[in-house]
């Protein structure tokens, strides 16, 4: 596959999984009641959901700089789910599940530099 094929992919799964984010991000409040979670549950589908989401949007980042670029684009784009979410809703944005989806972007982003440093070490 070619490199200007992958990259399209790599956008087009973004995307996918950016919608799916703000879709659940956005559901109706008869729907997030149903499927409304608690305690460590939450917080750790935030976590994942935004590990999966940096994982998606940044897989082959090989340059530090563009990682960390995509990293806080990513955690810019939860901070304005919230926002976007309290102005939906009426509600006070809920400052815990920024710093949640903050943490599965920077589990994410370390995990994806361990994994590029072992390649690199591989390589030599």
């Amino acid at each position: 596959m070619s490199r200007h094929r992958r990259a399209l992919h790599t956008q087009v799964r973004a995307l996918i999984v950016l919608a799916i984010l703000a879709l659940f991000s956005l559901l109706p409040e008869s729907l997030k009641g149903r499927l409304a979670t608690f305690g460590f549950f939450h917080r750790f589908t935030h976590i994942a959901a935004f590990c999966i989401a940096f994982f998606a949007a940044a897989p082959r980042a090989k340059r530090f700089s563009s990682s960390l670029i995509a990293a806080a684009l990513l955690v810019g784009f939860g901070i304005a789910l919230e926002f976007f979410q309290s102005a939906v809703y009426g509600n006070y944005p809920e400052y815990w599940d920024m710093r949640d989806d903050a943490w599965g972007v920077a589990f994410g982003w370390l995990l994806q530099r361990l994994a590029a440093a072992m390649k690199q070490a591989r390589e030599s």
